[in-house]
């Protein structure tokens, strides 16, 4: 799977008015966000961002080490709560 420029995606498209309302209403509820994070992401900046109040899931954590990309991208979609 090819890596994705955030910064080009916006320039071609940006953000639509009901991703921004999206986001609006996320800060207005002051709502944490989630991430999962990949065995690439440093252990330390893992700490860092719980430290903050980030819940983070990891790979270690849902016996996911050494997969694709692809299963990743599945548990992430299957396991997303959006409100």
């Amino acid at each position: 799977m090819p890596w994705i420029d955030v910064g080009e995606i916006f320039k071609r498209a940006p953000p639509s008015r009901k991703e921004v309302a999206q986001v609006l209403e996320y800060r207005k509820r002051k709502a944490k966000p989630k991430l999962y994070a990949d065995e690439n992401l440093p252990i330390a900046i893992v700490k860092r961002l719980r430290g903050m109040g980030v819940q983070v899931l990891t790979v270690h954590q849902v016996g996911l080490s050494g997969h694709p990309d692809e299963n990743h991208t599945a548990f992430a979609l299957r396991h997303a709560t959006f409100c």
